[in-house]
């Protein structure tokens, strides 16, 4: 009898001994669990940001294929102006006395 109260007694602190393990365990994975849904916010954050990013460099980009091509128009129209005051200039020549 006093060897089956000493085992039940074991058994009780054994018991206790593995609540506590299981509480501490259930403490780590809360832990854990609040760690990866920071990572999952920060990445998703991320991500949102990166998006950002991407279209801000697009929107350059195209900026500076528009601004190419207006430079493109600018020098025609530069070679035009040259040209039209080449003419100006000698048909304004045959005028002279």
């Amino acid at each position: 009898m006093e060897h089956s109260l000493g085992a039940s007694t074991d058994a009780v602190d054994l018991s206790a001994e593995a609540l506590q393990a299981f509480e501490r365990i259930a403490t780590a994975v809360e832990r854990i669990r609040d760690m990866t849904t920071q990572t999952a916010s920060a990445a998703e954050e991320q991500q949102l940001v990166t998006e950002d990013i991407n279209r801000n460099i697009q929107n350059i980009s195209d900026s500076a294929n528009s601004l190419s091509d207006i430079s493109d128009q600018v020098e025609r129209n530069a070679a035009n102006q040259t040209a039209l005051s080449h003419q100006l200039g000698e048909l304004v020549s045959r005028f002279r006395t």
